[in-house]
């Protein structure tokens, strides 16, 4: 796939679930390609990236942070929606990465992450995991880090859980089939308590209050 039909894939994933923000955290931005296409789609949201590498791409109306990796350089509450696209499993503590993460949400994340299989060996699937990880981000500018921290479904649903926030919906969102040894690419949608946001469904929208 074609660099910019991927970067636009993965605008299409996240975009039905950015109608009421007003403020998005681009978390682990990398070279800022999937904010500038939220950028040309939703100009009058208020985006910021956040990144452990500094890729020197800067986009107009767009704030660039750099940070230490441990604690993110904002406060509680900061941002309406964060989104966090292939990025955990490049964090060497994915679950203490998703509670900062959680700590300057108000709303909700937006997390896409490829998952270990559930019910199955998965020793094949983390060796090739791992294989295509790189090749993914070969075309990137700036070394990136990769522990190769990928989860389970189940354990970002308990984790999710632990902090008070629900799973609204978890989606595949992967450009590969399921059934190859690879894990499973999957969107999940994380609502803090208390939030109302609308989301897209078959029949139109809805309003949803996490509970």
């Amino acid at each position: 796939m074609k660099r910019h039909l991927y970067i636009q894939r993965q605008a299409d994933v996240v975009i039905p679930y950015l109608r009421d923000a007003k403020t998005v955290l681009d978390f682990g931005c990398g070279d800022l390609s999937l904010t500038r296409e939220l950028t040309r789609t939703l100009p009058a949201v208020k985006l910021t990236g956040v990144d452990v590498v500094d890729s020197k791409v800067r986009i107009p109306r767009v704030t660039f942070r750099l940070y230490d990796g441990t604690r993110l350089p904002f406060g509680a509450n900061t941002f309406d929606t964060t989104i966090a696209y292939h990025v955990f499993h490049h964090c060497r503590d994915p679950k203490a990465a998703l509670k900062d993460v959680m700590r300057v949400t108000k709303k909700q994340i937006l997390m896409v992450e490829p998952c270990l299989p559930a019910g199955r060996r998965s020793g094949l699937d983390l060796f090739l995991m791992k294989i295509l990880d790189r090749i993914g981000n070969g075309w990137r500018n700036v070394a990136i880090p990769m522990p190769f921290t990928f989860q389970k479904e189940e354990t970002w649903r308990r984790w999710a859980g632990e902090k008070k926030w629900t799973v609204y919906t978890v989606l595949p969102a992967g450009v590969l089939p399921a059934w190859l040894p690879f894990g499973v690419t999957k969107l999940f949608v994380l609502r803090a308590r208390g939030a109302t946001m609308t989301t897209p469904t078959k029949q139109g929208k809805e309003t949803f209050v996490a509970g």
